[in-house]
């Protein structure tokens, strides 16, 4: 009895540390913002954009982090790279110690978005900025490749996450030792 007990914690305990545990960090480092043209070269997609939704995502069910991801759909207005649709929805971290950009909704963006694991993320090293303050880069990218009538209305996909799936998992594996404590104990 003590034995299974023990068993079960130590698989609680093993399990807990897989789905909790300590992510890896990056610093987060851009004394300087880079020239437009640098980032231009650097950025698969470059557009202006409204912010019309902003979705958290959290990583872990127990705890949250500066690192957490924030999807970010936009209106697009304009592009001068790398977008076809009207809606577009980038990843960037929740927290600016994370390196992520603190959109607000109902504000006009020019984005700088690179790709990561078929997803586009913006950072804050990424030359983002507020329409009202982008001019300069307003000024090197000039007249955009389409602008909001050429664009195509394409459905969002749905974003998918571990967050419901891992405690789900958690939840049964305890349901199952469970039932395998009762019908041990029954049977004695």
């Amino acid at each position: 009895m003590k034995r299974i007990i023990a068993i079960i914690l130590i698989c609680t305990l093993v399990v807990s540390i897989l789905i909790i545990g300590p992510k890896g960090t990056l610093a987060c480092s851009c004394a300087m913002k880079n020239q437009p043209q640098e980032k231009w070269k650097k950025s698969i997609a470059v557009f202006q954009g409204k912010v019309i939704k902003k979705k958290t995502k959290s990583t872990s069910f127990f705890t949250s982090s500066s690192d957490d991801p924030v999807y970010v759909t936009f209106q697009v207005q304009k592009v001068w790279k790398g977008v076809n649709s009207r809606t577009v929805t980038i990843k960037t971290a929740i927290s600016g110690a994370s390196c992520g950009y603190d959109f607000r909704k109902n504000i006009e963006y020019v984005v700088y978005a690179k790709e990561e694991n078929d997803k586009l993320v913006v950072n804050l090293c990424s030359r983002t900025e507020e329409l009202s303050k982008a001019s300069e880069d307003i000024n090197y990218l000039g007249k955009p490749k389409k602008e909001g009538k050429d664009l195509v209305l394409i459905p969002e996909k749905t974003l998918q996450t571990s967050a419901f799936i891992i405690p789900g998992v958690l939840v049964i594996f305890l349901l199952l030792t469970a039932i395998i404590f009762i019908k041990r104990r029954r049977k004695q």
